[in-house]
């Protein structure tokens, strides 16, 4: 029984791992992505501010 426990006991801390793992790279995932967003956002806001303000 000691034996199956302490095999048990391994596997959760294994899976353990790897979810912490997948949920950082996920979190990573999701920060460029909304950081693509802003710089794409900036550049549109960017082309219609000129548009409004041409140079004088």
């Amino acid at each position: 029984m000691h034996k199956i426990a302490s095999s048990n006991k391994d596997n959760l801390i294994r899976e353990s791992d790897r979810l912490e793992h997948h949920a950082y790279k996920s979190c990573f995932d999701v920060m460029m992505i909304l950081i693509v967003i802003f710089v794409i956002w900036s550049f549109i806001a960017m082309i219609i501010l000129i548009r409004f303000f041409p140079k004088v």
